[in-house]
């Protein structure tokens, strides 16, 4: 997530910062909300909770400048880091419920929570879809290196490394394990276009994966013309 922050804000400050707001055509809102709502996710009191409160600060102080109401909130950025919402989608947990503005603002996100399901398709379901900017877990995109990435020779046309996760009722990665399950049939299993590697979704697995696998996932990703983000969990990131 931090690296996602520095590199995005080096960025801004460096090719698209202007002096006033009135003439901004974009707003980042420099405040990290996945962080406060996993802080305060286990609260039995609400309105006594820290963390939500900064929540509504933070919201109360960006509904009193005149930017938020110019365009709805569209043309504000919101850097969450996290899948959106958070997993619990309780009211106090999800950022739109603080604002209808913020509902429309774009996201910086690894995925929103409905992302390739069924129901998605239907009752307008892909129509949030359109708001998330979805930067996979590991990736960090570099501005300075994109005409590099661009000319990459790509080895594989899809890819995935990550963890799988099976305890019904709750914690299942459905998604995963669907496209598990087609990897390893035979006319795709070795298929050299395909690349697929899983493990299991246990607290050393992921914490390795994260830390000791980074130049890997890098090259990885650069090799490859789509890499799959299905949904998952914050401990696959590492935190």
């Amino acid at each position: 997530l931090m690296k996602q922050v520095l590199a995005i804000e080096a960025h801004l400050r460096r090719h698209h910062q202007v002096a006033k707001p009135d003439a901004a055509s974009l707003f980042l809102v420099p405040a990290y909300f996945p962080l406060l709502f996993w802080l305060d996710q286990r609260t039995t009191d609400i309105a006594e909770a820290p963390h939500l409160a900064c929540v509504r600060a933070t919201v109360a102080a960006l509904e009193r400048q005149p930017f938020l109401t110019r365009n709805a909130g569209y043309d504000h950025i919101l850097l969450y880091g996290y899948e959106y919402p958070h997993w619990k989608r309780l009211n106090h947990l999800v950022l739109d419920s603080y604002s209808p503005f913020l509902g429309n603002a774009l996201l910086i996100a690894v995925s929103f929570w409905s992302q390739g399901r069924r129901s998605a398709l239907l009752e307008t379901g892909l129509y949030p879809l359109l708001r998330m900017v979805e930067v996979p877990y590991f990736a960090v995109w570099d501005c300075n290196r994109k005409d590099a990435l661009l000319q990459q020779p790509r080895e594989f046309v899809v890819s995935f490394a990550g963890s799988l996760k099976n305890r019904p009722p709750y914690f299942v990665f459905r998604e995963r394990l669907y496209v598990a399950s087609a990897a390893s049939r035979e006319e795709f299993a070795n298929d050299s276009r395909i690349f697929f590697q899983s493990f299991s979704a246990d607290e050393d697995n992921r914490h390795v994966f994260a830390r000791d696998y980074e130049g890997h996932r890098a090259t990885l990703y650069s090799k490859s013309h789509f890499c799959l983000a299905m949904p998952g969990d914050g401990n696959t990131a590492g935190r």
